[in-house]
């Protein structure tokens, strides 16, 4: 089992980006057959838990606390007898219930793991998170503080063109080499975007109709 899955973070902020992929209304799909309404939580497996989330809680001033897990449940669906495991997990939304959604840390123990293999941004497998942040600046500066390996060159944000307008945007790596984007909140991005987000009307109506779609799966 590969335990040390690595993650990266592309840090996108101050104009817009695709930030409208966070806040934008989902695309009606009629061939959806399967119920999904949802992301649970990310998971990025780490090689030391504790020192991952030193670096979110640094960096981006993230909240979270380590914990053991009871493994049988991971044992059965990874097939690893033997794995012992400990999280933390991170809200990144501050909202509960549905609308939450969570990043875990795991670490996994007593088996064999592939560590410190980091794979490159355009190597198949390599996992990309993007999260909106209110001040890039500050984020880039707590990051050089910690030493994270910066990936954009000069290691400064830049600006880059979007289908919505161009944004200011910054790749860098925690601890395990995962990619992390970053993005600045609604309010700080274009026109474009701000129009294309979902009104509070519209986002009650599909939080009803996500409800609706889970109880016709009881």
């Amino acid at each position: 089992m590969r335990a040390s899955l690595t993650f990266a973070s592309v840090l996108a902020a101050t104009l817009g980006v695709a930030s409208s992929a966070v806040s934008q209304a989902p695309v009606s799909n009629p061939t959806n057959k399967t119920g999904v309404i949802g992301l649970m939580h990310a998971i990025h497996s780490t090689n030391d838990v504790e020192k991952t989330l030193a670096f979110y809680q640094q960096v981006f001033a993230l909240n979270g606390g380590v914990n053991g897990f009871d493994p049988k449940g991971p044992r059965i669906l990874t097939n690893s007898p033997t794995a012992s495991l400990r999280v933390a997990m991170m809200n990144l939304t501050g909202h509960t219930g549905s609308s939450a959604l969570n990043f875990e840390l795991t670490q996994f123990g007593d088996l064999e793991r592939q560590t410190n293999k980091q794979p490159d941004i355009q190597d198949p497998g390599a996992p990309t998170m993007k999260m909106l942040v209110r001040d890039l600046d500050t984020v880039v500066a707590n990051a050089k503080k910690v030493n994270a390996p910066i990936v954009t060159k000069g290691g400064a944000p830049v600006m880059a063109p979007t289908p919505i307008g161009s944004a200011r945007a910054i790749i860098m790596r925690d601890p395990d080499g995962y990619f992390m984007s970053r993005r600045p909140r609604r309010s700080h991005l274009p026109a474009a975007a701000e129009a294309a987000a979902p009104t509070p009307l519209l986002r009650q109506r599909l939080r009803r109709r996500a409800r609706s779609s889970a109880r016709s799966w009881d």
